[in-house]
């Protein structure tokens, strides 16, 4: 048993610890932002308090987050061995990068499109900008993952919902969760909502918008956020885990939860995942017909969030 603008926005937070470390920027009006006039109030993140720029014009926060100025090099997230790097859409045809007076990098690229990319104090935010009808309608980031690691989507329950804020998940070769993407949003420059959605080939995650030009105002926005877990606990069920689960109920939940599956988590989040995994035992059988496994995060104390859980392809 293992423990466990049309403004479109895919939000990518990587979540990292703060650190210590000078801002070279002024917080800017949300109106001096690119794309500021698509995106409307639309979960747009504020720059964290400790990026700075390095002398070859590149932006580094607190040695967690690293946004060059060439395009092509990739967003790095994290400095341990569960780091991440992220690469922008099109990078071979980008323009070098441009900082902002807001704290973010921006960069124009030949297919009609621009990408601005903030370090936050949770992690790192790309807003994708479609400036017209020739602009793609997905875009793809492709994820260097430690080796043995792997991407999954999050994926609906047996209600055909996504009740959690989750859309995609980054384990690494233990199988433990280094990251997630949160679930995206796209907007015109109206702020009228549009269709988005996430499709997962390898370590490539590509968003797709789904819209016709003609019923929208341009430009767009896609806002991809990748979340660093180091303000709570992730804990994952395996394919096994869900076959025990399915075959034994909650006899079987209780099983699990006594043989430590809870483990160092926590008298308080302990319970909550007591009860999180009573509460949806039942949800195992469809699990294992659709190979879809549990997830659950645990907020540590004095993180102000709800507990959640959801499914993931396993």
């Amino acid at each position: 048993m293992r423990k466990c603008l049309i403004a479109v926005a895919i939000a990518l937070t990587a979540l990292v610890v703060a650190a210590g470390g000078s801002f070279a920027f002024r917080a800017a009006p949300l109106s001096e932002h690119p794309a500021a006039s698509a995106r409307q109030a639309s979960g747009v993140a504020a720059p964290a308090s400790n990026t700075v720029i390095t002398p070859d014009g590149s932006l580094n926060r607190s040695g967690t987050v690293f946004v060059p100025r060439t395009a092509m090099l990739g967003v790095r997230i994290g400095n341990n061995q569960n780091a991440l790097t992220v690469g922008l859409p099109n990078s071979a045809h980008t323009a070098a990068g441009v900082v902002t007076q807001g704290g973010a990098m921006t960069y124009s690229s030949a297919d009609n499109t621009t990408d601005t990319v903030t370090p936050t104090a949770h992690g790192i935010q790309f807003l994708k900008v479609l400036d017209n009808a020739s602009a793609p309608k997905a875009f793809s980031y492709p994820i260097s993952i430690p080796v043995g690691g792997r991407l999954a989507l999050a994926t609906n329950g047996p209600d055909g919902q996504n009740r959690s804020k989750v859309a995609a998940l980054i384990f690494n070769a233990k199988g433990a969760v280094i990251s997630t993407v949160a679930l995206p949003w796209a907007h015109d420059a109206t702020g009228k909502p549009l269709a988005t959605y996430f499709t997962v080939k390898g370590t490539v995650l590509t968003q797709h918008v789904t819209f016709q030009s003609s019923a929208v105002t341009y430009p767009v926005v896609a806002d991809p956020y990748f979340v660093w877990y180091k303000l709570g606990v992730v804990i994952t069920m395996s394919y096994a885990d869900m076959q025990y689960l399915a075959a034994g109920g909650i006899t079987a939940a209780n099983t699990l939860l006594a043989g430590g599956l809870v483990s160092g988590v926590g008298a308080i989040p302990g319970a909550a995942l007591s009860g999180m995994l009573l509460a949806v035992t039942g949800g195992a059988a469809w699990g294992v017909a659709t190979h879809e496994c549990f997830w659950f995060w645990l907020p540590y104390p004095l993180v102000w969030d709800l507990p959640s859980h959801g499914y993931y392809s396993c």
